[in-house]
């Protein structure tokens, strides 16, 4: 996407030193008092790609853990900060930040990392892993899958905020989707106790063939007590998709306007 202007330093105090990405969306409670965070589903090498020509300008650092485009150099930012009253001393940049990567923790260990890691051993993918193993789902499937979601293991997440918890919406999604596997299994133990009890009742009563045929339900029954529900793979699809919908592959940090920062430590990192 190309715009058809330069986005130069010469910004008002009441914006950001850089456009939005399009389509992104915020993410307040990332925030700090210096910079904005926005997330985006496109890859961060689209993010990035559209930022070098938003800008006109490579990044300084390039295809590590983010990609740091300067917008206000040294220079500008501390007058811009003299300016607006003060005494602080600190020499920082102004710019944006593509993040590229939740888990690369060095500038250039981004693939390192994707490499390191193997793809699809974290909790969203267990249950699948359990039922493969249990002859209860493909191998072939699993692989599939695995190739479609695997990124949602080093995605961002918005927070979610029920009584302020503050937790990540995966790990969110990830609670209610065993709630519901639990939910299954648990009714499937109260219908075996109920057909045991009244399998009890008919053999009391002489009804022998009866009880019979409950004994074969009962079996069916209590055996699924002690599995996950039937339709476990079909939950667990659906769950890996629910997390896709909520999954971020970029996060994009944007300096507010230097005039605007409201927290001012000594040696910030980008």
């Amino acid at each position: 996407m190309a715009l058809g202007f330069a986005w130069t330093a010469a910004v008002t105090a009441a914006e950001l030193v850089a456009p939005v990405y399009p389509g992104a969306v915020h993410a307040p409670e990332y925030d700090t008092g210096r910079f904005e965070a926005w997330l985006s589903k496109d890859a961060p090498e689209r993010v990035s790609a559209w930022y070098r020509q938003a800008l006109r300008k490579a990044p300084v650092e390039a295809a590590g853990k983010h990609d740091w485009f300067v917008v206000l150099t040294q220079q500008e930012v501390g007058r811009i900060l003299q300016a607006s009253g003060g005494h602080w001393t600190e020499a920082v940049e102004a710019g944006v930040d593509v993040r590229r990567h939740p888990l690369a923790t060095h500038g250039a260990d981004v693939e390192r990392t994707r490499r390191q890691v193997t793809p699809c051993r974290s909790d969203h993918f267990l249950v699948l892993r359990d039922l493969v193993n249990r002859g209860k789902g493909s191998q072939e499937e699993f692989d599939r899958l695995c190739g479609a979601y695997a990124w949602i293991e080093h995605a961002y997440y918005r927070l979610h905020d029920p009584g302020g918890l503050r937790q990540p919406m995966d790990q969110y999604l990830l609670a209610q989707a065993r709630q519901r596997l639990t939910g299954g299994a648990g009714q499937s133990a109260m219908d075996a106790e109920a057909l045991g009890r009244r399998m009890q009742e008919l053999a009391q009563q002489g009804r022998l063939e009866e009880a019979a045929r409950l004994a074969q339900q009962f079996q069916g029954a209590h055996g699924a007590s002690a599995e996950l529900p039937a339709d476990a793979w079909e939950q667990w699809v659906a769950h890996l998709k629910r997390v896709a919908d909520n999954a971020y592959r970029t996060m994009i940090r944007i300096h507010k306007h230097p005039s605007r920062w409201t927290d001012r430590p000594v040696g910030e990192a980008r």
